[in-house]
């Protein structure tokens, strides 16, 4: 795992705050800003392999819920997506059309089901 941040911190009446005090104050931080980190890696991703994080993210978030169709996206308009990752719409839309020609996915943009999760998730940054 890589360190995002670290920080010092001083407790009145200790010269020293202990390392384990040290430890659980930087993993609360790190977890706090954890998921902003990952996003903004993202973000300096290539076209597909931003689009590719975003289905694996949203296919994993709906099987936590336990949706009924986990290969299924929700209806989210395309400008609010591309808006998300940093993409022109129309970078987007020609993503979703690459992902379609190979059969990874199939439907309308507001049908957008996913027939081969494990070819989309191999585009991901690691």
């Amino acid at each position: 795992m890589t360190c995002v941040c670290s920080i010092g911190c001083a407790i009145k009446g200790k010269s020293r705050p202990s390392k384990e005090l040290c430890e659980r104050f930087n993993a609360a931080l790190a977890s706090r800003i954890g998921s902003t980190y990952r996003h903004t890696r993202v973000i300096q991703a290539a076209a597909q392999a931003r689009v590719a994080e975003y289905m694996m993210q949203v296919l994993q978030a709906a099987g936590a819920r336990g949706v009924c169709i986990p290969r299924s996206l929700p209806n989210v308009p395309r400008s609010d997506i591309a808006s998300y990752l940093r993409l022109r719409t129309e970078t987007l839309s020609r993503v979703l059309s690459q992902f379609r020609k190979e059969g990874w996915i199939r439907g309308p943009i507001h049908r957008i089901e996913v027939l081969e999760p494990d070819a989309i998730a191999a585009l991901r940054e690691p």
